[in-house]
């Protein structure tokens, strides 16, 4: 199954807890087989980057760090339109 994780923060960016449930959710959706791709917000001083970690595909979006923003929301909307995956799942 395609699947899509959006979050505004992940473990590339800051350890913590909730980025640790990201994680856990999305490496063990990956080692059941599915194709996982996470959605997070972008890293200071970078723009768009795309990271593949523990089979998970991670993309960095183009918009300020660690904020939920117009930009994030757009291109959450804009990447689940391009991968098209069988299901969404929103971290809020």
């Amino acid at each position: 199954m395609k699947i899509v994780l959006a979050t505004r923060v992940y473990p590339t960016q800051r350890p913590g807890g909730l980025p640790h449930v990201c994680q856990d959710r999305a490496e063990a959706l990956a080692l059941e087989g599915h194709d996982v791709t996470v959605l997070t917000t972008g890293l200071p001083g970078h723009t768009h980057k795309e990271v593949k970690e523990n089979g998970v595909r991670i993309l960095h979006l183009n918009c300020p760090p660690m904020a939920y923003t117009a930009a994030f929301a757009m291109q959450c909307k804009a990447a689940v339109a391009k991968i098209r995956p069988e299901l969404v799942h929103l971290e809020s």
